[in-house]
């Protein structure tokens, strides 16, 4: 398991990007599960992004990735975007990944976000507790097929 440090500061240096862009975020996944008293362990973040938005910053969000340390390749975060699929970035630093989701798995689900202290004093926006539960519905329902899926887009 990593440090909270480390979480923190992956999450932060992409979170901070997200916000120049005036870039619609949360959390989903494991993250939230743990913020809603679920014990859980997890060694990637979950993140969904408004996905017009992040079209319409694209280039200036790959910009400012290439300034951080996050290992990622422009040309899959477009191809990505344009198809509403996930792409991954790495902190080279902390060795932790982020599953970025530019698209809403469930229609609504950002405007129904709620903030919470994630970190002392940081405070962040995650799914909706309903959402939350759907969204694992959803990836439980792709059966085995999605965890391949999953592992395919990784390499």
């Amino acid at each position: 398991m990593f440090p909270i440090k480390s979480f923190q500061n992956t999450l932060l240096k992409f979170v901070s990007i997200l916000q120049r862009r005036k870039i619609p975020f949360h959390l989903t996944g494991g993250i939230t599960e743990v913020a809603y008293g679920e014990p859980r362990l997890t060694q990637a973040i979950d993140i969904v992004l408004e996905n017009k938005a992040t079209f319409d910053n694209l280039n200036l969000l790959i910009d400012e990735l290439g300034r951080t340390d996050f290992i990622f390749s422009a040309d899959s975060i477009k191809q990505a975007v344009q198809n509403e699929k996930m792409f991954q970035l790495f902190d080279s630093v902390e060795a932790l990944k982020l599953d970025v989701y530019p698209r809403e798995m469930i229609e609504g689900e950002l405007t129904r976000s709620n903030t919470v202290e994630i970190f002392e004093a940081i405070t962040l926006p995650i799914a909706s507790r309903i959402d939350a539960a759907i969204s694992k519905l959803l990836w439980v329902s792709k059966g085995p097929l999605s965890l391949r899926i999953s592992l395919q887009s990784m390499t």
